[in-house]
């Protein structure tokens, strides 16, 4: 019994590290999805800015020429930070479901243990009583003869 419930409890932490493995390689295979995804969509907002800053760049000197090239930066800057929280934004989650996934599996691990344990505790407990009061009864039978 002690043998068996040692071997649910390795096996159980087995599965878990190699559950904890596969969710950290899926959760990494999509975060790099969802990286390319956004850089393939950073590539296209540069060059539509680069695009319109060249169209601006024609105009002659002047304030609205300052004004527009200097929004287009503005404009530029916080479209591709936004892309880039979006990563951020896309490691998080995936960071945050990994700690979920191995607090819960830490914690029915924990679990196992202590019932395990508890369990043992029992037997043990149990087999003690068992030749305690078998020897008491020996010892009746001896003294009963």
């Amino acid at each position: 019994m002690v043998f068996a419930t040692q071997a649910a409890s390795l096996a159980m932490a087995d599965s878990n590290v190699a559950r904890k493995e596969w969710m950290a390689g899926d959760a990494e295979a999509r975060v790099a999805a969802m990286t390319e995804a956004v850089n393939a969509e950073k590539d296209k907002v540069n060059a539509w800015f680069a695009d319109q800053m060249e169209w601006a760049n024609k105009l002659y000197d002047s304030y609205y020429k300052e004004h527009l090239l200097e929004t287009l930066a503005t404009k530029l800057a916080n479209t591709l930070d936004s892309l880039d929280q979006r990563i951020t934004a896309s490691q998080d989650l995936a960071d945050a479901a990994n700690a979920d996934l191995c607090d819960k599996l830490d914690a029915e691990q924990a679990s196992l243990d202590s019932f395990n344990q508890l369990t043992r505790d029992n037997l043990f407990a149990n087999n003690a009583a068992l030749v305690e009061n078998t020897t008491a009864a020996a010892q009746d039978l001896t003294d009963a003869s």
